[in-house]
């Protein structure tokens, strides 16, 4: 056979195996092995490795009464080389309402400002002392369940501290 014999073999055979217009195709046959093999998955699941706050617990804490950490400010430090003796001093409230009462006479009012000793260890509020240096006290602040590290480090006199 020639080349061109054979394109037309192969165009006839095409075409004869084409359904008409009007012809229903039969659905095409599923042939089923003899053994299926079934195939299991696993689904992984992790969890994050940190521990989870209680969501039964309340978020703010009623018995831990005192000021909060940003109502604290760092007035001093009497510093001592063995750590547990150092004491950092903390103002709470306004120094301008340091005397209590003004200039009128009998000292009413009530003073709004306080003065905290404390030592390593010591918790004012939500507030942990972890370390007192020369100038800067390292604390532990807790908040909804969660603690965070920070440094407060007393004004130089360049700053507006004492000088």
């Amino acid at each position: 056979m020639t080349r061109t014999t054979t394109l037309v073999a192969l165009a006839l055979m095409a075409v004869a195996g084409r359904p008409e217009v009007g012809e229903a195709q039969a659905p095409p046959v599923v042939q089923l092995a003899d053994s299926m093999d079934l195939v299991f998955e696993r689904e992984v699941f992790q969890y994050p490795a940190y521990v989870r706050r209680n969501p039964f617990v309340a978020l703010v804490n009623s018995t831990a009464g005192g000021p909060r950490f940003e109502e604290l400010n760092l007035l001093g430090v009497v510093h001592h080389q063995n750590p547990l003796y150092s004491v950092a001093l903390f103002g709470v409230g306004s120094v301008s309402n340091a005397g209590g009462g003004g200039g009128g006479g009998g000292g009413g009012g009530g003073a709004l400002f306080e003065t905290h000793r404390l030592r390593r260890g010591d918790i004012l509020g939500n507030t942990r002392i972890v370390d007192i240096s020369q100038d800067r006290v390292v604390v532990e602040v807790e908040e909804f369940g969660m603690t965070e590290r920070h440094v407060i480090e007393l004004p130089r006199a360049d700053q507006g501290g004492p000088s």
